[in-house]
């Protein structure tokens, strides 16, 4: 048994296993509907906040300049969807290239 093996590391490419790359896929929910300030973009915030059922859209495409609370309204609506029973996932494309 090599020293990798005995200490529990899991395996990779220096450790004889594959390249496969961790993605960070978790993020401290801080964000939430309720602490939501819509201003201008309270369509967005009905449209996301509303409850699921056989009726709700399958894709919502976001758009908007930087700082204007997309991100917030995004995990918002994966924590209300989870909440509610559904699967829902956050993934942050930047974070993930980096």
């Amino acid at each position: 048994m090599n020293p990798a093996q005995r200490s529990g590391a899991p395996p990779g490419p220096d450790r004889g296993g594959n390249d496969q790359l961790t993605l960070k896929l978790w993020r401290e929910r801080t964000a939430s509907f309720a602490a939501y300030e819509p201003g201008p973009n309270a369509q967005a915030l009905r449209c996301l906040a509303q409850p699921l059922s056989e009726y709700s859209p399958a894709h919502v495409y976001l758009w908007g300049a930087r700082g204007v609370g997309k991100t917030h309204l995004l995990l918002g609506a994966c924590e209300a969807h989870t909440a509610a029973g559904a699967q829902a996932v956050y993934l942050d494309l930047a974070a993930c290239a980096a």
